[in-house]
């Protein structure tokens, strides 16, 4: 599912226009991103999933090519734990 065909979905079930279904589908990922500007912050939403900040640490890695050791910045990254409820409904 794109942005685009949640936005359509969102208007065709609440009977909403396109425009108004986006601004609010907008909001939302707005505030998620929001929620987690902060280092080790996390946003639960109940019966769906849990979106937690995790930093990786700098590394030396491997290039595989040409065996050459390349060094591998720390990022800040997202992880995504679905709720029970999503795992039982997609593995039932």
């Amino acid at each position: 599912m794109t942005k685009k065909s949640l936005v359509a979905q969102l208007a065709e079930e609440q009977k909403i226009r396109k425009s108004d279904a986006e601004r609010v589908v907008n909001v939302v990922l707005d505030l998620i991103v929001g929620g987690l500007e902060s280092e080790g912050a996390t946003v639960a939403l109940k019966g769906f999933g849990t979106f937690k900040v995790k930093t990786t640490k700098a590394r030396t890695a491997r290039n595989p090519s040409t065996g050459a050791e390349v060094q591998v910045a720390a990022k800040t990254k997202v992880k995504f734990k679905a709720a029970k409820e999503v795992d039982e409904l997609l593995n039932s």
